[in-house]
């Protein structure tokens, strides 16, 4: 399973190959923190599901005075949080089995760019996973590729695995339930 290899090494190597490009992300720059915004969102308890090192949530923290956590499957990016954002709790784990208690729950959960990584054998599993992570009445932010139609495609970092990003419209998982509505759709270039 993809979700397992990018738990044990693909995730710590994207990590490296991605970390300078995050660090030079400016938070007022973020889609994600300016759809919060935008609607007047005031987390008090805040999951991102593959959060990198936590600077989407380090930004939320200060804003908002919100508890967050970040589950990331990189040991690499973990540490690096760790030591830049030390107010930020950090969970190694993977969308398909959320490292949290029963009882916790979060009133936003934030997945952005993470969906088209999931092993399409687990993918319900996520969902079901994120459904449970999110009080009743939070709030869900997805943030993904959105192709015109969904798309397989060989992951170019492991040309000899089989190894896909999957890209599809992943809000309509949850809506298509009827238990989510749609409050927003922002697009943005991915650049």
């Amino acid at each position: 399973m993809q979700d397992i290899l990018f738990y044990k090494t693909e995730g710590d190597r994207w990590f490296e190959r991605n970390r300078d490009r995050l660090l030079a992300r400016r938070a007022q720059q973020d889609p994600v923190l300016a759809l919060l915004m935008r609607h007047h969102l005031r987390p008090t308890r805040v999951l991102e599901v593959g959060a990198s090192f936590g600077w989407r949530l380090e930004a939320i923290r200060k804003k908002y005075g919100a508890r967050c956590l970040a589950v990331e499957p990189s040991r690499r990016a973990i540490a690096f949080g760790r030591a830049h954002y030390p107010a930020l709790e950090f969970r190694r784990g993977l969308m398909q089995r959320l490292p949290i208690r029963p009882s916790e729950t979060f009133d936003l959960v934030i997945a952005a760019f993470v969906f088209h990584w999931v092993d399409r054998s687990t993918l319900f599993r996520s969902v079901a996973e994120i459904d449970r992570a999110l009080t009743e009445g939070g709030h869900l932010v997805i943030s993904d590729f959105l192709p015109d139609r969904p798309t397989k495609r060989p992951y170019h970092h492991l040309p000899r695995k089989e190894v896909f990003t999957y890209k599809q419209d992943y809000a309509q998982l949850f809506v298509s339930s009827s238990l989510y509505r749609e409050k927003a759709r922002a697009l943005f270039h991915h650049a």
